[in-house]
């Protein structure tokens, strides 16, 4: 199936029914009846719409095209408008308020070369709560034929900083090949964590970050004590992530994409490769210098493109000076112009010019030439006619009353 002309595809986004043909024989498809204009809109838009397979599946069928075009249509319209966006925010608050200013933790970790009589839990906090052997929605189930166990548990910890307890560990985490004595130590960082779905129902939870540290602990006894600390420190800040639908006016802008103008361009690595492969025509144009204050008012013009001989002054950059000083090459194939005072010293000792950018110079005094005093005409009368416009003058004014 043919590709719609430019015009053609304006037609489809706005609406519009089908543009008269310059030729039947030669543009329009005489398999198509007249009502596949809308499919011919569809395939052209369809990449953007994800509804490429649907469209080509329907096409290598050769389904009868007249009876699916509403289908499509609709289809299109639908997947398009009906899509969800995830959007972020943050703000100070408690979210679960009704939680009493607990925390429910479920712990769950396996300890393959441990016998469960000696694994317990212990939780403390700076509430007064400390818990030795807790036993409460616990469980040890031994692994490796008793020589290891899991330990599985449920209970609550108080919404305080800074404080020592048990929370859930991170999932996978394997610490197999460690020291058998060692200490591991899990600091946390938890979120606060609201999501709240299209329908406006709202589920809260936790995220966090953690590092760890393993270290072996010895008692006052001298004894290898070793242990598994979780650490938490609850920040103020909650996270909400909201699911909405997405704007009409976010699908109008991002899913139905046209240019009219094919010579203009927002692409940065377009506009970064046109820049560095101008011919030098275009780079005499890009490396022009504004003038002093004196030549404007002398030429009424603003910049010239800079040239070998004319007299500058560095404005700005390291090399930023009261001195003046005359161009001696201009270098277009790196944008630099070289100025006979600008120097510096090579580590062998010997002095090379400094390549200064055109835009960070004034041009002082000019070094004119016929051409160049017709380029400064030019302007001049360009610039004059631009301030004139739209401006009545007093013979236009007395023609216009007679």
């Amino acid at each position: 199936m043919r590709k719609l002309s430019l015009r053609e595809v304006k037609h489809c986004v706005l609406g519009l029914p089908a543009p008269k043909w310059q030729s039947q024989e030669e543009d329009r498809d005489p398999r198509l009846g007249e009502a596949s204009w809308g499919l011919l809109c569809e395939l052209t838009l369809a990449p953007h719409l994800g509804f490429t397979s649907l469209l080509a599946e329907v096409t290598s069928r050769g389904l009868p095209v007249n009876d699916i075009i509403p289908q499509c249509l609709s289809a299109v319209r639908r997947h398009s408008l009906a899509r969800w966006e995830s959007v972020n925010e943050l703000y100070v608050d408690d979210p679960d308020k009704d939680s009493g200013g607990k925390i429910d933790v479920s712990l769950n970790i396996s300890l393959p070369n441990l016998h469960c009589e000696l694994v317990g839990l212990d939780i403390q906090d700076e509430m007064g709560r400390h818990e030795v052997g807790h036993i409460d929605n616990s469980m040890k189930i031994p692994l490796n034929n008793g020589a290891g166990c899991r330990f599985e548990g449920q209970f609550s910890i108080n919404k305080v900083q800074n404080v020592q307890g048990a929370f859930n560990a991170l999932g996978g985490a394997d610490r197999l090949t460690s020291n058998p004595l060692a200490s591991h130590d899990y600091i946390l960082k938890i979120v606060p964590t609201v999501y709240e779905d299209k329908s406006g129902k709202q589920q809260y939870s936790y995220q966090y970050t953690v590092a760890n540290k393993e270290y072996v602990a010895y008692s006052h006894t001298g004894r290898i004590i070793p242990a598994i600390w979780f650490r938490y420190d609850l920040s103020p800040i909650t996270v909400k992530y909201t699911e909405r639908r997405q704007p009409l006016y976010r699908f109008i802008t991002t899913r139905v994409i046209m240019k009219f103008n094919p010579f203009v361009t927002s692409d940065r690595s377009k506009n970064r490769k046109r820049h560095f492969n101008a011919p030098s025509h275009v780079r005499r144009k890009i490396m022009s210098s504004p003038l002093s204050k004196e030549l404007r008012q002398k030429y009424n013009v603003r910049s010239m493109p800079i040239r070998k001989d004319d007299e500058v002054q560095v404005v700005r950059g390291h090399y930023k000076g009261q001195q003046i000083g005359k161009v001696v090459q201009v270098y277009r194939k790196k944008y630099v112009i070289y100025i006979e005072r600008v120097q510096r010293e090579k580590a062998n000792g010997t002095t090379v010019h400094v390549g200064i950018h055109p835009s960070k110079v004034v041009i002082t005094r000019l070094k004119l030439d016929k051409d160049r005093k017709k380029i400064l005409e030019r302007k001049a009368k360009s610039r004059q006619v631009g301030k004139e416009k739209g401006k009545y003058k007093e013979e236009l004014i007395e023609k216009m009353q007679e």
